[in-house]
Parts: C-alpha cells; structure tokens; sequence
C-alpha cells in the first residue's frame, strides 16, 4: 500500500465570488473569508491510505492522489498529455487546494475549492475508442475517498440537487472496466445541467470520439468555468459551473480548438481559439503548441446527440 500526500496551496479568487446552495441556504462567505481561510491553512500536509475504505475494483496501475508537483511526471499521468506537457494555470491562485489524480486513461486535476475538477485531460485513440465502444455502462457513481474530506463532493451533494453527476472525462472514451469505473469517480464530475449533459454535450462527446477515429488520435482537455459576481453551489459546497469546455487537439497538425457551451438546456454553442480559452479559463491547456496555433482555431464536427432537443 503507498501513502498518499496531499498539498495545499494558494487560494483562488477569481472563481468565487458568491455562492447560493440550491436547498435556498444562502452560502454567505465573502472572496476574503475564503482567502482568509485558506492561506490560514497553507503548509498542512495529509497523508492517505490508497484503498481509501472504498470497495474499487484496483488493480497494481490503480489512480494515484496528491501533490501536483510530485506527479506531474508520473507515466501514468504524461501519457494523457501532448508532449507530455500537463496544462499549466496561468492564473495561479487557481492552485488553491489541488490535487492531481492519474487514472489508466485520463489525469484529472481536482479543487478542494470547488469539488470539481479543474480539467480532466485525455488521450484519445482509434483503438481505445473502438475498445470502449464495446462496453456496457454501469454507472458505478462513487466519491474519492483519496481526497481530504472536506475538500470532495459526496454523492449525498448531488442528492435531488436536480442537476446530473456529468462527466469531464466520459464513460464512453474509456477502454477497459476498470477506466470505466475509474471515471465514474466524482472526481471527474460536474454538476451538469441534465438537458445539456444528456444532448448537447452528449454530441461533442460523439463528435470528437468520430473525429479521433478518423484522425487515428487527439489530446482533449475538459473542464468547467465558473464565471460572474453570483455562482451557485449545491448545498453551499459543490460549485455550479456557468460554462463547459471540451479543448481538441490534433497531434498531426499541432493545431486546435475548443467547444464552449453554457451550463443550461439548449443546442447553443461555440467554436473559438486556444487563446480565448487561456483568457476565460486562467489555464493554459495545450503548453506544447505555438502561439499562433493557440490563435487560429481550427474547425471542430457538428455535435451528434442521439437525442434531439425536447425544449
């Protein structure tokens, strides 16, 4: 069994302004509690057993939990990135208590401010996609125990919240079992609102699963934004993003873009620059690319949900 540390950093600022709970608890923290708080924290270190008491199905290659700094090398985690490069926050005080997760076909890096990843980065393939299509879902949703208690969302968070557990990484890229449980971890999950998950975002996540087959492979990052002076949260601890990105690289060409979409029912959506992402995001989420690559978006497929709006 290997310990796992967990390090805690700066704190976030831009992200949180105000948050409502959606059982009308007013969530009444101030920027500067949060700030406060946070930084009275600064240097405590955890240490977690791997199994966590929860009942995976792990294996010798099971997920690793801590210090962004300390994993950023990991095999298990580079493998998902182009040129091995792990995106990079611009904006460092989004730093504040995160940890990077490496599973078997996707890395994700996950906030204690939030309880939701920050980004869930993967790398797509003909064949993992092909193997993944052979696969029944069983939605085995489960919280990550490897994270601080105080700092992951429970499943009791998502409880009659409305709102569905939507995935950053989805079940359908993953190629074997055991990924599929893996990113079923809340870890990777967003509170999503249910019409979007289920069509729209359903159809970029079919899109780029044909466009890496055509193309043989892609590097996708994935992740919420959380945007404007009044953010919403379920139950005061959960962060409601107010968009989503899918960022879509082609190894080929070194050229990308991203689908941005408002976290709400409807078939909007856009297509825009690596560099409007960095500035929306405070991430930088392709390192290995050239400014103009980040500046000139490429064409991305029409979304193909397999259900057609109802609203």
């Amino acid at each position: 069994m290997i310990g796992l540390s967990a390090f805690r950093l700066t704190v976030a600022t831009f992200i949180l302004v105000s948050a409502f709970s959606f059982n009308a608890h007013a969530h009444t923290e101030t920027v500067m509690q949060l700030i406060e708080h946070e930084f009275s924290h600064q240097g405590k270190h955890h240490t977690y057993p791997r199994d966590g008491g929860n009942s995976a199905p792990m294996g010798e290659d099971d997920s690793l939990f801590g210090d962004p700094s300390a994993l950023q090398s990991k095999p298990l985690c580079t493998t998902q990135y182009f040129k091995g490069d792990s995106p990079v926050f611009i904006n460092a005080k989004l730093s504040a208590k995160t940890e990077l997760g490496c599973f078997d076909n996707f890395t994700v890096m996950h906030s204690g401010v939030t309880r939701t990843p920050l980004w869930s980065a993967e790398h797509l393939t003909r064949d993992t996609i092909m193997a993944a299509a052979g696969l029944r879902r069983q939605n085995p949703f489960h919280d990550e125990p490897r994270l601080p208690a105080g700092e992951r969302a429970e499943l009791s968070d998502y409880a009659r919240s409305g709102l569905d557990r939507g995935h950053m990484s989805p079940n359908k890229d993953m190629p074997t079992k055991l990924a599929q449980w893996q990113c079923f971890t809340l870890a990777n999950m967003i509170p999503q609102n249910p019409n979007n998950n289920q069509v729209l975002w359903e159809g970029i996540e079919s899109a780029v699963r044909k466009l890496a087959k055509k193309n043989g492979e892609l590097y996708v990052v994935t992740g919420p934004l959380f945007i404007g002076g009044s953010l919403q949260s379920l139950h005061g601890r959960v962060m409601v993003p107010t968009q989503i990105y899918k960022a879509v690289l082609d190894p080929q060409t070194g050229r990308a873009a991203a689908y941005l979409v408002n976290n709400e029912a409807g078939m909007d959506y856009k297509v825009i620059s690596v560099s409007e992402l960095e500035r929306m995001s405070g991430i930088e989420v392709f390192p290995g690319i050239s400014q103009r690559a980040k500046e000139d978006a490429i064409s991305l497929p029409r979304p193909t949900p397999h259900r057609h709006e109802t609203n």
